[in-house]
């Protein structure tokens, strides 16, 4: 049955499932579920076309109309609505695919218009209702119009705010304070839950006054808090970073990061009192639901905090269900100093630089040592280890037992702490190899925090290293979904796709993302080796001098030089390389497996095989790789590679 054109009027039955378009909502008995806006687009796409096939073409150009975006999308958004419909594999009742071309929905559905729906409420009403039904109308507040998906706009951008330790105690001061005061109601809270927000910087009344770290930090700690609500999306801290400018548009803002609502705000501060102005803004009509205001002095800092968050959430989601009431209230630390600290020490980590991180952990362990039962900063400490050694900028044997002390520490203070169970799970994967125990706290931790996007980037990373693609591939898109404006899980979707040996959808990814941020430089070494595996050596060649160039002294471009100069039998120059990291070793730390990528380049096995068991004894990333990087092919055929395989715990 072709679909009714009747726009807004028509809401879908199928099952115990209805579908409304105008409130964006898919309940199921009468309750709502938990959709990404794209996948809700994808539905009612399907929904409207039902009982025909829509190409994957047809369907990606109705639901990213105006972005390219990789086939992937559309099936991790189908993988997603199938579990999510209860549909198990070999069960045809709703979504179907037919082979090399699309899907189908072929669940019954009935429409019914909403002229019916209200008639039938009227019918239905008690007998007080319907005499207030017969009394003359009274105006009314207008009704939120439906909120509208608009395309996505990928940028990447560095931090460009600086740390002044002088405004440390007041950030955490006025994130509480944005509650805790009267407020002001322009117009009624939403008449639909919102489902995707973005928290944007709070800006200055007075540009002389500005504060970043101040800016920052609200939108920051009221992230950290709303993330705790499994039914709304709301974009990490790395995605609204670039939103700093004084004249930003929250609308625009909101229409590139893709949410239906933003929580934007002033700051102004006089005589030791500050004045925070608060304002929801629905995308769809660039109208603020609501405007509060709050004056405060200096004081009293974690129970404003809650107080802010519950009412934020209040307003968009309604009432609470669950333990989401307390996981909102919950205070990691009641010690301001150590909370301010905790976010210092994200704030240095984001940066994955050496210098960063090497930072962070100062910060983290200032923090410890105000609140030693701050569970959050044991695992920001770990995750400041476990990069260093993963980013090959410091020996694992040094950084390993650390990094697991701390998180192991953050796990006995709170069994419960997804961000705690996510770490492990990196630890685990990175250097344990423990393949098993790693999926299961991987696992837990989405199930505690759905939307923790750093628990998706480092379970895709598993996954590939495994060679589950199909799963693995979804899982790097989920991140992005998550943290659309971050190199990091964009260049981990392209390491996925490289490892897939689905090198040109891969490089697509990977020259996005170094469109959008030139200097990071992971993304250009894995668009090189994608070159390199495609026999492009001219290519591949000048993307590693681009990062040698970048970073002079980064054993992982050398050593790739190296590697590519061997396989285009130049070994002449192949040898400078290995000079040049022998040299280097003796002011950063040179990973074995650097020296084993150069050697299996040259051909001369048994010295690349003496660095790899090198590689396993120090516990490196590397190793995690072996089952499925293409830049071990070379060796695959000598049995010692079999050999470590099962040592490292894969299946040859």
């Amino acid at each position: 049955m072709p679909p009714l054109n009747d726009g807004e009027k028509v809401i879908y039955r199928f099952e115990d499932f209805e579908l409304d378009p105008v409130r964006r909502l898919l309940l199921k008995a009468g309750q709502a579920v938990q959709l990404t806006p794209k996948a809700f687009d994808t539905l009612l796409a399907l929904v409207r076309n039902r009982g025909r096939v829509m190409e994957k073409d047809e369907l990606m150009q109705a639901v990213w109309s105006d972005t390219i975006v990789e086939e992937t999308n559309l099936a991790h958004n189908i993988s997603a609505l199938r579990k999510i419909l209860g549909q198990k594999t070999g069960d045809n009742r709703f979504i179907i695919t037919a082979s090399g071309r699309g899907y189908s929905f072929v669940a019954e559905v009935r429409q019914v218009t909403r002229a019916a729906l209200e008639e039938t409420a009227v019918t239905t009403a008690t007998p007080e209702a319907a005499s207030a039904a017969a009394l003359p109308a009274q105006p009314a507040p207008a009704a939120p119009s439906p909120s509208t998906q608009t395309p996505p706009g990928l940028r990447i951008t560095k931090d460009h705010f600086s740390i002044q330790w002088r405004t440390a105690l007041g950030l955490v001061v006025v994130i509480g304070l944005v509650a805790a005061a009267g407020l002001i109601w322009l117009r009624p809270a939403p008449a639909k839950p919102i489902r995707s927000l973005a928290v944007l910087p709070f800006k200055p009344l007075v540009a002389d006054s500005r504060d970043e770290v101040l800016e920052m930090g609200i939108a920051d700690t009221l992230i950290i808090r709303l993330n705790n609500l499994k039914q709304i999306s709301v974009r990490p801290i790395s995605a609204v970073r670039r939103y700093t400018a004084l004249d930003q548009d929250g609308v625009a803002a909101g229409r590139e990061l893709e949410v239906e609502a933003v929580l934007e705000g002033s700051i102004q501060k006089a005589d030791g009192k500050i004045r925070v102005t608060a304002r929801l803004v629905r995308i769809a009509d660039g109208k603020p639901l609501w405007v509060r205001q709050f004056d405060e002095q200096w004081t009293n800092i974690f129970a404003v905090q809650d107080a802010i968050s519950q009412r934020v959430a209040n307003d968009l989601t309604g009432a609470l269900a669950g333990n989401e009431p307390g996981e909102l209230a919950r205070n990691y630390t009641t010690d301001p100093e150590a909370y301010q600290l905790y976010l210092f020490g994200r704030y240095h980590w984001n940066k994955r630089s050496g210098e960063g991180i090497r930072k962070s952990i100062e910060f983290f362990r200032q923090a410890i040592d105000k609140d030693p039962e701050y569970a959050l900063a044991y695992v920001g400490l770990a995750d400041a280890y476990a990069t260093l050694g993963s980013y090959r900028l410091a020996p694992p044997m040094e950084v390993l037992p650390q990094a697991e002390e701390a998180a192991t520490k953050a796990l006995q203070l709170d069994a419960q702490l997804a961000e705690a169970h996510a770490t492990m799970g990196k630890i685990l994967t990175d250097y344990s190899w423990d393949w098993l125990r790693a999926e299961k706290e991987l696992r837990l931790a989405i199930e505690l925090k759905p939307n923790y996007a750093n628990t998706h980037q480092w379970y895709a990373i598993l996954l590939a290293n495994l060679g589950r693609f199909e799963e693995a591939i979804p899982e790097a898109n989920r991140a992005i979904e998550l943290d659309y404006f971050s190199p990091v899980t964009s260049t981990q979707l392209g390491s996925v796709l490289y490892r897939a040996r689905q090198y040109d959808q891969a490089i697509t990814v990977l020259r996005k993302t170094l469109d959008l941020e030139p200097n990071f430089i992971s993304a250009r070494a894995y668009l090189g080796l994608c070159y390199l595996m495609k026999g492009s050596r001219d290519a591949a060649r000048a993307e590693f001098q681009k990062g040698h160039e970048a970073v002079p002294n980064s054993p992982d471009f050398i050593a790739l030089l190296g590697y590519t100069c061997a396989r285009a039998g130049q070994d002449d120059q192949a040898r400078r390389y290995e000079k040049e990291l022998i040299d280097i070793s003796r002011q950063v730390y040179v990973s074995p497996a650097s020296y084993a990528c150069i050697y299996a380049g040259m051909g001369d096995l048994d010295a690349a095989f003496k660095w790899m068991e090198r590689s396993y004894d120090e516990r490196t990333p590397a190793i995690r790789g072996l089952k499925t990087d293409p830049l071990n092919d070379l060796l695959r055929k000598d049995p010692r590679y079999e050999k470590l395989l099962r040592r490292a715990g894969f299946e040859p």
